[in-house]
């Protein structure tokens, strides 16, 4: 961008080499603090804090596959076959980020058991972590209101205090 400025500019060209030596471009323009991925722990911690059997699979769930919150949230039964061992989610292309083609990944055994019950209300077309009546964008809102009261709860705890109250792009990292 700058080499383009200059030469737009002044009509200036500067071959690659000059340019290094001339020209010094900062690598971080803000000071921020370095925002660190939750950890097993701390997942298993918040995880296990809740009651809403839902919320706790969808939790595993995401961490397990590394799937982000809208992608768990338009999986069907169908697309979890329990049959493979560990079980395998398909992640049809139309409800993946950037949809540039179906992905697969696998429960964990944490994951397997809490996702296994929650399919076993479900018909195979029903969506596993959304309530009928609800709609994406309620279910996200509440969601991440939940998140960031249980954040809240956890970092008056001196264990928990680096925790960062978002949940970032909506991915869990995978680190289980």
């Amino acid at each position: 961008q700058v080499k383009k400025w200059l030469k737009y500019c002044g009509n200036i060209s500067l071959d690659p080499d000059r340019f290094k030596d001339i020209v010094i471009i900062p690598t971080t323009l803000i000071d921020e603090e370095e925002v660190k991925p939750i950890t097993h722990d701390e997942l298993k911690e918040v995880v296990m804090r809740t009651n809403n059997p839902q919320r706790r699979a969808k939790f595993l769930f995401m961490a397990s596959t590394g799937s982000r919150h809208l992608e768990s949230l338009r999986i069907k039964k169908e697309n979890i076959n329990f049959a493979k061992n560990p079980p395998e989610v398909t992640f049809p292309k139309d409800i993946v980020k950037g949809k540039t083609g179906k992905r697969i990944a696998y429960l964990n055994s944490e994951a397997k058991e809490d996702v296994e019950k929650l399919c076993n209300n479900c018909n195979d077309g029903d969506l596993i972590f959304m309530p009928n009546s609800d709609n994406e964008y309620t279910v996200r809102c509440n969601e991440t209101k939940w998140w960031s009261r249980m954040m809240d709860t956890l970092s008056e705890n001196e264990k928990f205090s680096h925790m960062n109250e978002k949940m970032g792009n909506g991915r869990l990292h995978k680190r289980i």
